[in-house]
């Protein structure tokens, strides 16, 4: 059951925290069946920081969907199994994103029932 709100959480990292760090690790998930918006505002990240993304959800790293699409079937096929292995891939994506005021500004969206990881690398 969806909140009757949007979902968005608000992260705030002190600066102090953040220069220690080589690196940031943020596990996100969503224990709802809508998409949950998360926004982190990071300070002191330098100029440039690479921001990695992996998503595990129903669309991503999950074979459940594609097995109960084909009929749930007892004995799969190698056919079969080729889909389904493609489907037990997760999303993952890497942006390079400029930071001129030192500041991170970042939403991501979590799906329903979902994790996601982001990794925050800052370049300084």
């Amino acid at each position: 059951m969806c909140p009757s709100r949007p979902t968005m959480t608000s992260c705030v990292v002190p600066a102090q925290w953040v220069m220690m760090r080589v690196s940031l690790h943020w596990l996100l998930r969503c224990v709802y069946s809508c998409v949950k918006n998360v926004q982190l505002h990071l300070d002191d990240v330098g100029t440039s920081v690479r921001v990695q993304t992996t998503r595990f959800d129903r669309g991503h790293g999950s074979a459940y969907d594609a097995w109960v699409a084909m009929g749930a079937p007892q004995h799969i096929l190698p056919a079969d199994l080729d889909v389904l292995r493609r489907q037990m891939e997760l999303d993952m994506s890497v942006q390079r994103v400029a930071t001129p005021g030192n500041t991170l500004e970042w939403t991501v969206e979590v799906q329903p029932f979902g994790v996601t990881l982001l990794e925050i690398r800052s370049y300084r």
